[in-house]
């Protein structure tokens, strides 16, 4: 349990809406954290719990420093701790207070219009490098991604999908233009800012699912709310429906080790809806999986968009996938 908890910590920051978070905690603390696992077979629980919490924290403070500021206020005024639960659960909660739901800002919570605009970009441009080894991805962007529909940006590799999502969700600045989501320019905001609308109002799967094997559906789903805020109670509920949505109920208690490729990118597409985002991005959703599969989380990404409100937005060059989108970006067309 205390390994899982602090591998849990490392993993879910990046999906909280932190850019990237993680990854110099992992490679400091893999090691120990797989000595801690051998140990838990051996040393006493008391012993062993302690440990867990204080690899927990120093987790919590790497990701910290490879961010370069603590941006969630979930993660900056809490401290994952271990407490008794039924089973083999695991608990998340704020160092000194019960767990207390994100504040919910008036445009979060009102209801989203479908066909409204979500997000947008005007005029964007995006450059590599400097001088005379620049690159450029593209420019003069100008876009509208709306509520209730699944839209697809194409394209070949390198012509700028991975990127262009990046940017929507304010995990890289453009060179030129604006990017707009949920009514608010992101170029009016900093890093702890940008981080903070992801928290509210964005949801991200990545092509690798970034999953916890030692996690169930149930708990990863969990996990990621209680980072974003959401009281424990709350979190259940939202991911046990969410998992429902996309067809896991009864997976919800199953660890994600056990589960197929295409099940866990069920489990990380109802990760990052259990939030509920005004824009989902998802970056080569696909990639991963056979056609069955790819057809059947196509068809279920536009349900869930309709279902939602929300604009889900994939970077994709899987024709099986595009089957379902109601709007095409070509970005090969648009690019220089």
């Amino acid at each position: 349990m205390a390994y899982r908890l602090a591998m849990a910590t490392v993993s879910a920051t990046a999906e909280s809406g932190r850019p990237r978070t993680g990854a110099r905690g992992r490679r400091l603390l893999v090691p120990a954290l797989f000595a801690l696992r051998r140990m838990q077979a051996h040393a006493q629980r008391t012993v062993v719990v302690a440990i867990g919490i204080a690899v927990g924290a120093a987790v919590l403070a790497l990701t910290a420093v490879g961010s370069g500021a603590v941006q969630d206020r979930a993660v900056q005024r809490g401290l994952a701790q271990l407490q008794p639960s039924s089973g083999e659960g695991i608990l998340v909660t704020r160092a000194g207070a019960a767990p207390q739901p994100a504040p919910v800002s008036a445009a979060e919570s009102a209801p989203r219009a479908r066909g409204a605009v979500v997000a947008e970009t005007r005029g964007l441009a995006k450059t590599h490098g400097r001088g005379a080894r620049a690159t450029e991805v593209f420019r003069d962007l100008t876009l509208e991604f709306n509520a209730g529909e699944l839209s697809a940006v194409t394209g070949p590799s390198g012509s700028g999908k991975s990127t262009l999502l990046h940017l929507l969700a304010g995990l890289d600045l453009p060179s030129g233009g604006e990017v707009i989501v949920a009514g608010t320019s992101l170029s009016g905001l900093d890093a702890t800012g940008r981080a903070r609308l992801r928290r509210s109002h964005i949801g991200l799967v990545t092509q690798g699912t970034d999953l916890v094997p030692f996690l169930s559906a149930q708990e990863s789903v969990e996990l990621s709310l209680a980072l974003r805020g959401v009281a424990r109670d709350e979190a259940a509920v939202r991911a046990a429906a969410t998992l429902a949505d996309v067809g896991l109920a009864s997976l919800a208690g199953q660890r994600v080790a056990r589960l197929s490729m295409g099940e866990r990118q069920r489990v990380a597409l109802a990760r990052a809806l259990a939030a509920r985002p005004a824009l989902l991005l998802a970056d080569e959703p696909t990639a991963r999986l056979d056609e069955a599969n790819a057809r059947a989380i196509g068809l279920l990404f536009a349900e869930l968009a309709r279902k939602t409100e929300t604009a889900i937005v994939c970077a994709t060059h899987d024709p099986v996938l595009l089957e379902h989108v109601a709007t095409e970006v070509p970005l090969a067309t648009v690019a220089p």
